[in-house]
């Protein structure tokens, strides 16, 4: 009786997930491929609160809108670099070794993520600081049934291993490396040029399931 109502439970949990995703499906559908990107949205709800708040300065002034979307820029990269400091730092005492901590760039930061996509900045985000649903971390995060190891038998599963070493992806790897012309891992995660391929690339193999819904593309 208890098996019985668990299945029926588990059932009806299976149907409202597949409803739900299936809404947001058709909702990113309906609004179309063509969608700025969540820099470009930021930068545009900042201008349009800014120049609403203060109508003196003329909501047709294209000088004003370039200066606040400047003025956003310089603020969100002095924000950007301020939370990357302190989580290095964090890092490094932490004895800690990832893209995010190596990388020694100060500047520019935020140019790495102005073109990509909300998943493809996230996958992005995923593989510099090695925070991704990859066994190895998810391991460390005690999720239930999880092995660190990757299916190809190496001890761990990290980004790293998947992007560089792994020899199930060889056949994609080399196709990342005609199209990079990479030789080694920093200039895929350090090189704001790369950024769009390298989210894309690991995104199209679908080892994480967060971007297998449907919405990548979003």
């Amino acid at each position: 009786m208890v098996s019985a109502y668990n299945k029926e439970k588990e059932h009806k949990t299976d149907e409202i997930v597949t409803t739900i995703c299936g809404s947001i499906q058709a909702s990113a559908r309906a609004r179309g491929r063509k969608r700025l990107t969540p820099y470009q949205e930021l930068a545009q709800w900042i201008t349009k609160e800014k120049l609403k708040d203060s109508p003196q300065l003329g909501a047709t002034d294209s000088n004003r809108t370039k200066a606040w979307t400047r003025n956003l820029h310089e603020y969100l990269e002095k924000e950007d670099n301020q939370t990357w400091d302190q989580y290095t730092q964090r890092e490094v005492a932490r004895n800690h070794q990832y893209p995010a901590i190596t990388d020694s760039t100060k500047k520019g930061r935020l140019e790495r993520y102005k073109l990509l996509t909300a998943a493809e900045a996230a996958a992005y985000v995923q593989i510099r600081t090695e925070k991704i649903g990859l066994n190895s971390f998810l391991k460390d995060r005690k999720v239930p049934n999880v092995n660190a190891e990757c299916s190809c038998g190496w001890a761990k599963q990290t980004a790293k291993h998947v992007i560089m070493f792994c020899p199930k992806w060889n056949t994609q790897r080399q196709a990342l490396k005609d199209t990079t012309g990479f030789t080694k891992y920093s200039q895929l995660t350090d090189n704001k040029e790369n950024a769009k391929v390298l989210a894309k690339w690991l995104i199209s193999l679908g080892l994480l399931n967060q971007f297998n819904s449907g919405l990548s593309e979003e």
